[in-house]
C-alpha cells in the first residue's frame, strides 16, 4: 500500500511492462457484452459478480498498487467524480485519476455493484484511456 504523500515517486518506478498490461485491458473492455451479473439468493438479498475482466482488471491494478492510500471518504470531488458519469477527465492530474479508482474501489464496499455499475456506463474505460494518455512508455 502506498500513501499519498508517496504516490507520485512510486508512479515513477512502475514498469512500462505493468503500464502495457494494463493499457492492454481497454480494448477488452470496449469489446466486453457485460462486466457483472447480478444473482439473488432470496428476496432480500442482491449479489453483485463481476466478470473475469472487472476482476482481472481490478486484481492488476492491485497488483501496480495503483490505489494510493489517503482519506478517500473526505475527498468530496472525488465522490462527485465517481458518481459524475459524463465528468470531464482530461484535466485532471494522474494521481487524482489513480484516486478517483481508489474511490471507486472503496464505494463499491458500501453499495454493492458500484464497481460493475463504473465499467458498465464507461467510466473505468474512460480512466484508464486517460491514464494511458499521461504515462509516457518507451
Amino acid at each position: 500500500m502506498v500513501r499519498l504523500e508517496d504516490f507520485e515517486a512510486h508512479l515513477k518506478h512502475i514498469s512500462d511492462e505493468d503500464w502495457n498490461v494494463l493499457f492492454q485491458f481497454i480494448p477488452r473492455i470496449e469489446s466486453a457484452d457485460t462486466f457483472g451479473v447480478i444473482k439473488q439468493d432470496s428476496p432480500l438479498f442482491l449479489q453483485v459478480i463481476p466478470s473475469k475482466i472487472v476482476n482481472q482488471v481490478m486484481d492488476h491494478l492491485k497488483q501496480m498498487q495503483l490505489f494510493p492510500v489517503f482519506e478517500w471518504i473526505l475527498w468530496r470531488d472525488g465522490r462527485q467524480l465517481a458518481y459524475d458519469t459524463r465528468a470531464n477527465l482530461s484535466e485532471i492530474p494522474l494521481k487524482e485519476l489513480c484516486m478517483l479508482l481508489t474511490v471507486i474501489f472503496r464505494l463499491d464496499r458500501f453499495n454493492e455493484g458500484f464497481l460493475v455499475s463504473r465499467f458498465e456506463d464507461g467510466t473505468m474505460l474512460r480512466i484508464l484511456k486517460e491514464i494511458r494518455s499521461r504515462v509516457a512508455i518507451n
